[in-house]
């Protein structure tokens, strides 16, 4: 499919512009136009494999509540096999504000395992734009590197050419490792400007944290709250850490704490809910931005010694082959 038989604003993809409504400040890279919501909206791992009815009414109502909420960033993936409901979502909003036009709004989305192929990764990407009603996307990952259905330059060629073309405003990885960014470094026309990582205070990931800082790249977390979500047995010394701070506190819990050591550390923040009201508590973690308070100062240390060097992956565990610095 070529890219003239896609229409996207002519050609044209408009940088993002934070809105007026928008609660969440951005962050920017050093050495490109990138800018991005430090806190955004994940479509996944909430609705993923869910049922159709769920899909279609829940997840669209939730993104639309995020956006309501002043939450403009919104992560998408073919993976995820919802971003039809997600464009409808996005299509119903833009009807519904007439002050809020698509450059207000920040959407991602990541190229699935089976797309990598440079054809298949052109007529994804497109059905992708299409599916989100969004004309261009601002930001395409590849969503792991993993499995080498083609060489990994290979798609990243293939996602240049998006960039080129107007499809696409920025481009990056998910789940890469450092080698596997240095591949991509070393033969890059367009330089990646993220890495979306699993990242928590039990997998802190500090050599790769430290080798995209040199980089320039951003890195951005998921499974922000999975150490009192999903490994609370695993993460007991965190857990009590995490409680005792909070509660000589006011105002905060540990959510807030585990959401201000990513954003402090100068990552961006993916996470998700259906309810408004969690929502405004991960929105109170941002007011700080990602500028490092005296309060962050001294909880994130009392965090990063909470484990005692004890860390644990609960996503690509097997890909990963024991991997957790």
């Amino acid at each position: 499919m070529s890219s003239a038989k896609l229409k996207n604003n002519g050609g044209i993809s408009k940088p993002f512009t934070p809105h007026a409504t928008a609660k969440v400040p951005t962050i920017k890279n050093q050495t490109s136009s990138f800018e991005i919501p430090i806190l955004g909206f994940g479509s996944g791992t909430a609705w993923y494999g869910a049922n159709e009815g769920e899909r279609k009414t829940n997840l669209k109502n939730s993104v639309k509540m995020a956006v309501k909420c002043g939450v403009h960033h919104i992560d998408c993936a073919e993976m995820y096999n919802n971003q039809e409901v997600v464009g409808d979502a996005i299509k119903e909003i833009l009807n519904e504000n007439n002050d809020l036009q698509r450059e207000h709004l920040f959407v991602t989305s990541k190229i699935a395992q089976g797309s990598r192929n440079p054809n298949d990764v052109i007529s994804s990407v497109h059905k992708t734009i299409a599916d989100l009603n969004v004309g261009y996307l601002d930001l395409l990952l590849i969503h792991s590197p993993f499995g080498k259905p083609c060489p990994l330059i290979d798609t990243w060629k293939a996602m240049e050419r998006l960039v080129d073309d107007g499809f696409v405003r920025h481009i990056g990885v998910s789940n890469h490792r450092i080698q596997d960014l240095q591949e991509i470094l070393n033969s890059s026309k367009h330089r990646p400007v993220m890495n979306q990582v699993e990242c928590h205070p039990a997998l802190p990931q500090l050599k790769l944290k430290q080798f995209c800082e040199a980089n320039d790249i951003i890195m951005a977390s998921y499974g922000n709250l999975l150490p009192i979500t999903r490994k609370p047995k695993e993460c007991d010394p965190l857990n009590k850490t995490l409680t005792n701070i909070a509660s000589k506190k006011k105002s905060i819990n540990e959510g807030h704490l585990l959401l201000r050591w990513q954003l402090s550390n100068h990552r961006v923040a993916i996470t998700t809910t259906s309810k408004e009201s969690r929502l405004s508590e991960y929105l109170k973690s941002v007011e700080d931005g990602n500028n490092i308070t005296g309060d962050d100062i001294e909880n994130n240390a009392l965090i990063d010694q909470s484990m005692g060097g004890t860390y644990f992956r609960a996503f690509w565990e097997k890909q990963y082959n024991g991997l957790i610095e």
